[in-house]
C-alpha cells in the first residue's frame, strides 16, 4: 500500500465531519452527489469536505494525471484517501537502498576519543565552527507505513473501515441483530461500485428529512447524510456521530405520529449544539422559534424528549420537559464529578417556555414557573437527575441517550410524570365520532337535544366502543326493518282474508 499523504491525514482527535449537516427520514438513498450536495450557505453545523470527495482507500496510480505509456517516469504513486481519524503525522523517509549492494550504508563508527594532555599543560580551548547537519549516511527515520499506523484495538477489531471490507469480521457475523447484515452487504456493494469509478462519489447515505412531521426542514437542514465509517462506528460501540443520533430521534418521532400521535413528543435536535446558541445568534433564535412551536404543537403530549450536545458538540444529553409543570429533568450518564452548565441550552429553553406562555400554553394549576431573576416564566432545572451511569473514559454516552429515550417511548409508566390521555366518544351529537380535544366533543354535544358523550384513557378503548356502538345500531336498524316489513306484510294479509 503506497503511503499516505500528509494532507490527507485528520488528527483532531475527533469523529471525522467531512459530512455533517444533520437530520433524518424513514427512507435512505444513495444518489449522484457532488459538492453541491454539500451545501454550506447558511450551514453553520456542518463544513465541507476540506481535502477531496474520494474518501475511499485507492491503490495503483494516481487518478488525477494518468501516465503516458512508455513514459514510467510519468508513473506517481497511489495517493490513499481514508476517512480514519486516528492516524498521526507521517515523518521521515526510508532508508535508500544503494543498487550496488541492494543494502542499507552501515553509519559511520564514531571518532576515538583524543589523547590527553601531558602533565601540567594546559589545553587551550579551540573555537567551534558552525554545527554542521547530519551526515547523509545515516539512516533516516523510519517512515510509519499504513498499514502499520493504526494497530487494533486491544481485543483486536479494527480501528476503522477500509473500503470494500466488511464492517463486521466473519466471526463476529452471527452476532448481529435485524437489519445489521443486510445494511452491511448494501455498503460493501456501493463500496464496490465507487472502487471502479474514475471519479467516485462520496461514501454516504443521503437522508432527505420529511416535509410533514413539524421537523426541521428549510434548507440546508432538509437533506444530512450517514458516512459509511459513522455506520461502522455504530456497529463497534464506538462515538456515534451526531448525524446518527438525529436519525434515531425523527426515525422515533415519525413512529409516534403514527402509532400514538400527541401523546409524547421527540424534538429534532438539528439546532441543539451548544457552539452554536451563543447569545444573539441566528441559530439561538432559530432553536427557541422552533421548540416554542413544538410545544404548541404538541399541546397535549407529555412528556417532551430533547436530545441536545452541550459539549464541545461531541457528548449527547437526554432532557425530559414538561411544560405543563415547567419542569427540565437532565438526564446525564456522564460518570465524571464535575457538573455541566448547560448555561447556553437553558437559556434557550426559558426563552422558548416564554414565547410557549405568550401564545397560548396551557399550565397545570400552580404549575408555572416564575424565575426569581427576570421575574418570567422558566424552566425548573434538574440537571442532576438519577439515571444510569456510564463507566469512566466511557465515549458511549450516546447510546445510554438512546437507550433511555426508547424505554421513556415504549413504556410512559416509568416517567415520574406520565401523560394523561383522554378520548372522548360522542355517540350521539352533531357530528359522532372519537375525538382527542375536550372542546371538539363539546361543540358536537353543546345544546344538542338527546347528547350522549364518554371520555376513555386510551385511544385503542374509545375506537374499540365507537365501533361496537355503531354495530349494534346497525343491528337495530336492521331489526326495525325488518318488523317495518312484517308489519306490512301481515297487514296486507289480514285484508286479503277478510
Amino acid at each position: 500500500m503506497a503511503p499516505l499523504d500528509g494532507n490527507d491525514v485528520d488528527d483532531d482527535d475527533d469523529i471525522d465531519a467531512y459530512i455533517n449537516t444533520g437530520a433524518c427520514s424513514q427512507d435512505m438513498y444513495m444518489p449522484p452527489m457532488d459538492e453541491q450536495a454539500f451545501r454550506t450557505h447558511g450551514d453553520q453545523l456542518g463544513r465541507p469536505p476540506t481535502v477531496t470527495k474520494q474518501r475511499l482507500v485507492f491503490t495503483g496510480l494516481s487518478q488525477d494525471t494518468p501516465p503516458e505509456a512508455g513514459n514510467p517516469a510519468q508513473v506517481k504513486p497511489a495517493t490513499v484517501f481514508s476517512p480514519n481519524t486516528l492516524r498521526k503525522t507521517i515523518i521521515g523517509e526510508p532508508p535508500k537502498l544503494t543498487p550496488a549492494t541492494s543494502e542499507a550504508p552501515a553509519p559511520e563508527a564514531p571518532p576515538s576519543a583524543p589523547p590527553a594532555p601531558p602533565v601540567g599543560q594546559v589545553k587551550k580551548a579551540r573555537k567551534r565552527g558552525p554545527k554542521k547537519g547530519a551526515s547523509s549516511s545515516q539512516p533516516a527515520p523510519k517512515r510509519i507505513r499504513a498499514d502499520d499506523m493504526v494497530p487494533p484495538t486491544p481485543d483486536g477489531l479494527p480501528r476503522c473501515h477500509e473500503a470494500g471490507k466488511p464492517i463486521l469480521p466473519p466471526d463476529m457475523e452471527h452476532l448481529a441483530s435485524g437489519p445489521m447484515l443486510p445494511l452491511q452487504n448494501t455498503i460493501n456493494y456501493l463500496e464496490s461500485v465507487l472502487l471502479k469509478e474514475k471519479d467516485p462519489n462520496y461514501p454516504a447515505f443521503s437522508v432527505k428529512v420529511p416535509s410533514d412531521q413539524n421537523f426541521v426542514n428549510e434548507d440546508p437542514a432538509d437533506i444530512f447524510f450517514i458516512a459509511f465509517e459513522d455506520v461502522f462506528n455504530l456497529f463497534h460501540s464506538k462515538r456515534l456521530d451526531y448525524n446518527l443520533v438525529r436519525l434515531y430521534a425523527i426515525n422515533l418521532q415519525m413512529k409516534i405520529n403514527r402509532e400514538r400521535p400527541r401523546h409524547i413528543a421527540v424534538e429534532d435536535p438539528y439546532y441543539m449544539r451548544d457552539s452554536q446558541l451563543q447569545d444573539g445568534s441566528r441559530t439561538r433564535t432559530k432553536a427557541v422559534r422552533y421548540l416554542q412551536n413544538f410545544m404548541l404543537m404538541y399541546k397535549r403530549a407529555t412528556p417532551f424528549f430533547c436530545l441536545p450536545f452541550p459539549s464541545k458538540d461531541k457528548y449527547c444529553t437526554l432532557i425530559v420537559l414538561d411544560p405543563k409543570w415547567s419542569l427540565a429533568q437532565y438526564f446525564d450518564s456522564s460518570s465524571t464529578t464535575t457538573k455541566k452548565d448547560y448555561k447556553r441550552i437553558r437559556g434557550v429553553l426559558d426563552e422558548a417556555i416564554l414565547g410557549y406562555s405568550k401564545n397560548g400554553g396551557t399550565f397545570d394549576k400552580n404549575g408555572q414557573y416564575i424565575r426569581p431573576d427576570t421575574k418570567k416564566p422558566g424552566f425548573k432545572h434538574v440537571i442532576d437527575f438519577p439515571c444510569i451511569k456510564q463507566p469512566a473514559g466511557s465515549i458511549k454516552e450516546a447510546f445510554y441517550v438512546l437507550h433511555h429515550l426508547k424505554g421513556f417511548v415504549e413504556d410512559a409508566e416509568m416517567m415520574s410524570l406520565p401523560p394523561k390521555m383522554t378520548y372522548y366518544v360522542v355517540f350521539e351529537g352533531r357530528v359522532p365520532g372519537v375525538y382527542e380535544e375536550w372542546e371538539e366533543c363539546k361543540k358536537q354535544v353543546h345544546k344538542f337535544s338527546g347528547n350522549c358523550y364518554k371520555g376513555y384513557p386510551t385511544r385503542h378503548e374509545a375506537v374499540a366502543k365507537w365501533r361496537a356502538h355503531q354495530a349494534n345500531k346497525s343491528k337495530m336498524k336492521t331489526f326495525l326493518v325488518l318488523s317495518l316489513l312484517l308489519t306490512i306484510v301481515a297487514a296486507v294479509l289480514y285484508f286479503i282474508l277478510v
